[in-house]
């Protein structure tokens, strides 16, 4: 099978997944109850959610077929003996911001021509749809797209060149209780960069910096999982940079659910290596 033909069949099999997803969520709402909270544990942020499963049961009855290995986040692996790809999903990347009704939550899935001991270098491709706006990210061809949901147009994306943190718009998570670890971290990024935000949606956070609409990310909360990194062939394709917050890079990283990853990613080199040196410059002398 061509590289082609394999790349048609994965742009496929992901924009149904995504698709019919967004659906099922868009119909729960117009005929269910509305919901602010849908964890199935309320003590437990990282609970998963009864939104969730509403997905979870999508994409289980659309991939039964499909001789791939299927890891969807917060569900139980399912291994095919004559599998001849890794799929990786988050069926709603930003649960909450569903349930709640804010933000952009995303579908994220990846894709791994390995089988086994699959890591985020492996991954060859990735689609993200928002939820809300309809955005659709994407990889093709070695190159990183992006189609807006208002204009239906699409477009190829490379990150910013902007290279000066006074110059950056970045997001700093600071979600699940973690947002002391991180501003205790971040201290003196936050008085250099122009701007600063959080949305809490890893996926489409990545996918904006791909896009060029911000310039870097921080998350050193020691809360996310590499699960929440799934979208990084478009960011990486795209011409950015991810990496720990020592500066290595995560390709080696393997993605399995629970296993917390702090990470920075970058527009590029310059912008890695200013938010490297500020991130090592607490002003309480450590490092």
């Amino acid at each position: 099978m061509s590289a082609s033909i394999t790349a048609m069949l994965y742009t496929d099999l992901a924009r149904d997944l995504a698709m019919h997803i967004r659906h099922a969520l868009i119909d729960r709402q117009v005929w269910d109850v509305p919901v602010t909270d849908s964890r199935h544990d309320a003590d437990d942020l990282k609970s998963r959610h009864k939104t969730d499963d509403v997905a979870i049961n999508v994409i289980l009855n659309l991939v039964t077929d499909i001789p791939c290995h299927v890891y969807i986040e917060s569900w139980p692996a399912r291994h095919h003996p004559a599998a001849k790809f890794s799929l990786f999903i988050d069926p709603i990347d930003g649960s909450i911001n569903w349930d709640r009704g804010i933000g952009d939550p995303c579908v994220a899935l990846a894709i791994s021509e390995k089988v086994e001991d699959v890591c985020l270098g492996d991954l060859t491709y990735a689609y993200v749809l928002g939820l809300r706006s309809g955005d659709a990210y994407e990889t093709r061809d070695g190159y990183a797209y992006y189609r807006s949901g208002l204009t239906c147009l699409e477009r190829p994306i490379k990150t910013s060149v902007v290279q000066d943190l006074d110059r950056a718009m970045g997001y700093i998570k600071i979600g699940y209780g973690g947002a002391i670890k991180q501003i205790e971290s971040c201290r003196a990024l936050l008085a250099q960069c122009q701007d600063l935000r959080s949305i809490d949606n890893s996926a489409i956070e990545l996918c904006e910096l791909a896009r060029g609409a911000t310039n870097l990310i921080v998350d050193a909360r020691s809360l996310s999982d590499s699960f929440n990194l799934i979208s990084y062939p478009i960011l990486k394709q795209a011409g950015g940079i991810l990496c720990d917050l020592a500066g290595n890079s995560l390709d080696s990283v393997a993605i399995a659910e629970g296993q917390t990853v702090d990470y920075i990613a970058c527009a590029n080199a310059v912008l890695r290596d200013r938010v490297l040196l500020n991130l090592r410059d607490r002003g309480d002398g450590s490092c």
